[in-house]
């Protein structure tokens, strides 16, 4: 049987036709897209607060020092595991402890930096030259989207009895960095060199952020330095330091 509607009757029609098929997708697609955002439940505002105030502990990182030690007279291979604080960015730059970097002499074998699960390469930029000035600045290869942490260099928060916040990661038996944070710290002693604390670290936080509170405002005053005892954490103040970086 011959066919009532030949094909050849709706070629014509076929631009026309698909033009009115794609006008209408679109019309349909913007509407979704439209319930979309007008359905989308709002952050409040003291949510995202809280947020940006935590934000701080992503700054934390982790580092691996390659140096060589005096062990029975012989110089031998060592890595030193630290931790340090993003402080600015382009280029990112951390503060970390200058003990860390004792005996570090091989500038073909960078320092690493864990940023977003991944080691980068650092460079030593500018130190203390020694534990009377335990602080140490490093920049790190490339650009990174990692939050930072805003430094105070003066002496304003140096004071007895002030509550600290200590941060550093411990490299747990599975041999895993894990990020340990002290709330409950404060300031028990000053001197010039250390500022001792109440406070406790492990293996792996030297150069981490002693850090205070100021209404919704945190800032990094010195990094860990030392630990006497087991519940007597010194660190050196960053007061008078220049981070800057040519």
């Amino acid at each position: 049987m011959a066919n009532k509607y030949p094909t050849e009757c709706f070629r014509p029609w076929l631009p026309l036709l698909m033009i009115g098929f794609c006008v209408a997708l679109s019309l349909n697609k913007a509407a979704v897209a439209s319930d979309l955002t007008t359905t989308r439940p709002s952050i409040p505002a003291s949510h995202a607060r809280e947020a940006e105030r935590q934000s701080w502990r992503s700054a934390v990182v982790s580092l691996r020092v390659p140096t060589r030690r005096l062990v029975n007279g012989e110089r031998s291979h060592h890595e030193e595991i630290c931790s340090g604080t993003v402080i600015s960015h382009e280029p990112t730059t951390v503060l970390t402890a200058w003990h860390c970097f004792d005996g570090y002499d091989d500038l073909s074998n960078p320092p690493m930096v864990l940023i977003n699960g991944l080691w980068h390469q650092g460079r030593l930029r500018q130190h203390g030259k020694s534990m009377q000035a335990d602080w140490a600045i490093l920049t790190v290869k490339g650009n990174h989207e990692i939050s930072r942490v805003n430094i105070d260099t003066s002496s304003q928060y140096l004071q007895l009895g002030r509550k600290i916040i200590v941060a550093g990661f411990n490299k747990t038996d599975a041999g895993e960095r894990q990020l340990i944070i002290e709330h409950d710290c404060t300031i028990a002693a000053l001197a010039e060199q250390w500022i001792s604390s109440d406070c406790s670290a492990k293996r792996g936080a030297s150069g981490g952020p002693i850090l205070v509170r100021d209404g919704s405002n945190i800032a990094v005053i010195g990094v860990v330095s030392a630990l006497r005892n087991e519940w007597e954490l010194l660190f050196a103040p960053i007061r008078g330091v220049s981070t800057r970086v040519d």
